[in-house]
Parts: structure tokens; sequence; C-alpha cells
């Protein structure tokens, strides 16, 4: 998810990645993890996405972009390591 207006990546491929995809990608998570499934994911840190994994273990952590147009882009963001702990304490 774009953490900013102008912000805008949301393409892999040639299709985009947008509120729709997080929703799926939630619903595989979130799967994966009712099944006892170790998962580890990382994710813009946006109240989206802290909403809709909230009752997962999310840590904030600092991560460095080295592609932009511009050099002052090329900084440290705040991104979240979303992972769930199945039969073990986070």
């Amino acid at each position: 998810m774009p953490f900013s207006p102008s912000a805008n990546f949301t393409e892999y491929n040639s299709s985009d990645f947008k509120e729709a995809e997080q929703k799926r990608l939630f619903r595989v998570f979130n799967d994966l993890s009712e099944r006892k499934v170790r998962v580890m994911e990382s994710n813009s840190d946006t109240d989206f996405v802290k909403e809709i994994y909230c009752f997962f273990n999310i840590i904030k952590i600092s991560a460095r972009r080295a592609i932009n147009s511009k050099d002052s882009g090329r900084s440290s963001i705040t991104e979240l390591l979303i992972k769930n702990c199945p039969n073990n304490p986070c």
C-alpha cells in the first residue's frame, strides 16, 4: 500500500497491487495461520495494513529504499513485519 500520496508504486508486474490485492493477501495469510503454518510478511506501514492484521504480531522496522528518481527519496522508511506464532509465543 502506498504510504503517502506521492508514493504510488503498486505494480510489481502488469497488474496493480492495491486494496483488493492486499485483502486477498491477508486472506491467504489468515488461512495459513488457521492451518498452523508459520507465516511472516513485510508490508507498508499504513493504517489500512495495521487494521486488517491487528490480531497478528506487528513489528515496525526501518527499511532503506535505494530506488527513487530523486536522491533525497533514497532514505529509510518504516515498514511492518507481520507474523503469526502458531503453537508458540511470539
